[in-house]
C-alpha cells in the first residue's frame, strides 16, 4: 500500500506530546512537493523507544508494535508501517536531513 503524508497521523500525535521529530524518506520528499511513492513512514526522533511507547501505551489504540522490531510500529487503521529512527545527536540532524533529501531527490 502506498503511503501519503495526509494518511500518517504520527507527526501530529508527536507534536501534541511535544516530542521533537523530523519526517524523513519518501514522506519528506512529498512534503517538499515532489511525487514519491513510499511504503512506510520514516520519522527521526530523539528516543525511538520512547516514541514507540507513547504510541502503543494504549493497547486499544490504533498503533501496534511490529514483532521483532522495538522501534517499528504499524497503524492498524491504515496499515502504514512507522519506522522511528533515533537521532544520534542534535548537531548531526542538519547533516542527516541534507543527506536524506539528496538521496530522495536523486532517486526520483
Amino acid at each position: 500500500m502506498a503511503v501519503y503524508s495526509k494518511d500518517c497521523r504520527v507527526p501530529t500525535i508527536l507534536a501534541e506530546h511535544d516530542i521533537p521529530h523530523l519526517i524523513a524518506g519518501g514522506l519528506a520528499v512529498q512534503e517538499h512537493g515532489y511525487f514519491r511513492v513510499t511504503l512506510d513512514a520514516d520519522i527521526i526522533v530523539p528516543d525511538a523507544l520512547e516514541a514507540a511507547e507513547l504510541l502503543t501505551g494504549d493497547l486499544s489504540g490504533p498503533f501496534a508494535r511490529v514483532p521483532g522490531f522495538a522501534d517499528t510500529l504499524e497503524d492498524k487503521r491504515t496499515g502504514i508501517q512507522i519506522n522511528f529512527l533515533p537521532a544520534a545527536a542534535a548537531q548531526a540532524l542538519p547533516v542527516v536531513i541534507d543527506f536524506l533529501l539528496r538521496v530522495a531527490i536523486h532517486d526520483q
